[in-house]
């Protein structure tokens, strides 16, 4: 098969010199000095120092954190001051010539700067403009997946041998960008310089290495982008405009832990690969979006990929993709991945539980499942838990619950992976102060990136920050139109328990009284029974005892389980004529919202 792909290439690119790469995140993980790098003919290439990979990885994961952007990370055999990033096959990748890495490893400010624009390339997905890519895509996916193979059997800690990576070839395809699309790139980097505590004028000394290397004219690192000279100037000036802004740096840190997660949640990933023929098939189509074909191939797999196969077979019932949807078949298929041991299986299945699927909800099912993936390696996992762990309703349940230093570790680890649910809880540790020192700027940081993927916790822990915490108006309004406008029963559910608080001390009464309101109406029965209550004892509102019940029995109409206990204790400060129109209120109520 490599031999076929290496014909291959040599028809479509005129037989380019394959180069030799290595994995820099494993060198960096290594406990020695040096490592000893050899080419994939098995003749000696040289030494490298550790120290340098570790400053390109430590750089790497703190830009992660800032983007959610996770590449792998690999150094290239190669005398030209260059360096490259571009997705393939969907894994971001980055690229760093060996010359280039011998001049950016004297100088951390340069480093910061180099890679800062390399990542922004992914960040901003430049890559993707460039519709000429498209036709060398599959070519490239196949040397990624070969590749990806190889990385996968290794299991020796530390990268020394050449990984012979065809897909460097590619990269030619994906990081020809445009001019504007370096200027983007420039401004971002050194912005994330500035907020993880690098030297943001790295960039121009960068910039004046090239300049003197190769001039203002075209060469290889600055194909299609504006001369050195010009780049320099314009980074001195945004180098000196955000530090004329930040009045402070954000913490921006990557403990040894951090590091360890890290090389858990890899490790977990490279396990997922398929060991059989029937398993590789099954991934292509699905890959290639003939869902009928993976579905088949994935019921064909041997026992080496049933906990794998048996969980893309979740996925597919799950999302309806080939076949009709079908929630019940995909939770068995989740549960029989978990049963065998995959940490995405156990993740899926948690999930399923919590939509659900599974019937009446077991909470301390689920969050089992998900402590135990999150061991195991599971990034999803992690940014659940670092989610619901900050909650005692949750810390209650009789479970082994991680400590804080760890929850904090598990949510920066799943947000370097872009998880969701990882941006959710680390904004919202800053904004609290939930095992991390309190910070409002890493706070809004976060939350801003899970609000645009239209989380609705985002926006309501955005909307707290806003009115509570920065007191910033046109903010608050702004998020509370969004939130309104999405009609968003989820944010309100937050905002009413956070307002609403438990005592006259902690509560904002006209907050809890709107939003409760706002998730009555718009058809969640458990916050019609907060509204009921609400109501009953005049909370921002006069009181209505009447209207508050009616309001608690359309509540267990549809399902609460909460109300019984409520409308017990409130029914008898009525008599039987009151009560029979407080029960063609509830009626009333329920058709006009209980299917909203």
């Amino acid at each position: 098969m490599k031999q076929f792909l290496q014909a291959l290439i040599c028809i479509c690119l005129s037989c380019p010199v394959f180069a030799d790469t290595w994995d820099l995140r494993s060198i960096a993980n290594s406990s020695n000095a040096f490592t000893n790098l050899q080419k994939q003919d098995r003749t000696s290439y040289g030494v490298l120092n550790v120290s340098d990979a570790k400053l390109v990885r430590d750089i790497v994961d703190r830009y992660s954190l800032l983007s959610g952007i996770y590449p792998r990370i690999f150094l290239k055999d190669s005398m030209e001051l260059n360096a490259a990033a571009g997705y393939i096959d969907g894994i971001p990748m980055l690229f760093i010539n060996k010359s280039m890495l011998d001049v950016i490893a004297k100088d951390e400010g340069m480093a910061a700067a180099l890679l800062g624009h390399e990542m922004s390339h992914l960040y901003f997905r430049h890559g993707e403009a460039r519709k000429e890519i498209q036709a060398t895509g599959q070519l490239i996916g196949l040397i990624a997946g070969v590749v990806l193979e190889v990385a996968t059997q290794k299991k020796t800690g530390v990268t020394n041998v050449g990984a012979n990576v065809g897909m460097a070839i590619g990269t030619a395809y994906v990081t020809s960008y445009t001019r504007d699309n370096e200027r983007e790139a420039d401004k971002q980097g050194i912005e994330w310089a500035i907020k993880s505590g690098y030297d943001p004028y790295g960039a121009s000394r960068l910039f004046s290495v090239l300049e003197q290397n190769s001039g203002n004219s075209a060469f290889p690192f600055f194909q299609s982008h504006p001369n050195p000279s010009e780049r320099i100037e314009t980074s001195k000036q945004l180098a000196a405009s955000y530090l004329q802004t930040k009045n402070s740096v954000a913490a921006i840190t990557v403990p040894q832990e951090l590091v360890e997660l890290n090389r858990l949640i890899d490790e977990e990933r490279d396990s997922q690969s398929p060991k059989t023929e029937a398993g590789r098939q099954g991934v292509a189509a699905f890959k290639a979006g003939d869902y009928d074909l993976a579905r088949r191939k994935f019921e064909e797999c041997g026992s080496e990929d049933a906990a794998l196969c048996a969980n893309n077979l979740g996925v597919i019932y799950q999302r309806g993709l080939g076949v009709s949807a079908d929630r019940g078949r995909a939770l068995t298929y989740y549960k029989l991945a978990s049963e065998n041991g995959l940490a995405l299986g156990k993740a899926n299945y948690a999930r399923a539980i919590a939509n659900g699927d599974e019937g009446v909800i077991d909470v301390e099912k689920m969050l089992r499942l998900q402590l135990e993936a999150a061991k195991q390696g599971s990034a999803n996992a992690m940014g659940s838990i670092a989610y619901f762990e900050q909650f005692k309703s949750v810390t209650r349940h009789k479970l082994e619950h991680p400590p804080k230093d760890v929850l904090v570790n598990y949510a920066k680890a799943s947000s370097m992976r872009g998880v969701t649910d990882g941006f959710v809880a680390l904004g919202s540790y800053y904004r609290t102060g939930f095992g991390v020192d309190k910070n409002l700027e890493l706070a809004e940081r976060y939350l801003l990136k899970a609000s645009a993927t239209n989380d609705p916790r985002a926006d309501a822990d955005l909307l707290i920050l806003y009115l509570d915490e920065q007191k910033d108006t046109k903010k608050t309004e702004q998020i509370r139109d969004r939130i309104v406008s999405n009609k968003a029963t989820s944010s309100a559910a937050i905002l009413t328990e956070h307002f609403c608080g438990t005592t006259i001390f902690n509560r904002n009464s006209k907050e809890c009284y709107e939003w409760s309101s706002f998730g009555a109406v718009n058809g969640m029965p458990a916050l019609g029974r907060a509204y009921g209550l609400i109501l009953y004892l005049g909370i921002g509102t006069s009181k209505n005892k009447a209207e508050g019940l009616a309001w608690m029995y359309s509540a267990k109409q549809r399902g609460d389980q909460g109300a019984s206990a409520l409308i017990d204790k409130y029914v008898s400060d009525f008599s039987v004529d009151e009560l029979s129109s407080i029960q063609k209120r509830a009626d009333n109520l329920t058709a006009m919202y209980g299917k909203r």
